[in-house]
């Protein structure tokens, strides 16, 4: 019973964190409306740095002054390196435009 409950939760939360933002990524991703940030990393995941695994990392956009968080799909990334990537809103997936 207990087992139960704690597998509900899961997948109430799960269907919160993920499905909810995948769905309301449609319309940017059918209209091809990205949001872009370019700027120098502050927070990065430095673990097996030859190796391309999903990375979430922290930018300080050189526009606004603001640090964004986005998971992207690189090898490995550093502190101080100036990067543009674009992202989905909702879900903060994306991509490495450019490595300055």
């Amino acid at each position: 019973m207990i087992l139960k409950g704690i597998v509900v939760v899961f997948l109430i939360l799960s269907f919160v964190d993920v499905v909810i933002p995948a769905v309301q990524e449609f319309p940017s991703v059918i209209s091809k409306k990205y949001l872009e940030v370019e700027g120098t990393v502050t927070e990065w995941n430095y673990s097996d740095e030859a190796k391309s695994e999903i990375r979430v990392i922290g930018i300080t956009d050189n526009k606004t002054n603001k640090e964004i968080f986005v998971t992207v799909y690189s090898k490995g990334i550093h502190k101080g390196e100036n990067l543009k990537v674009k992202y989905l809103p909702h879900s903060k997936y994306g991509k490495i435009e450019e490595n300055k």
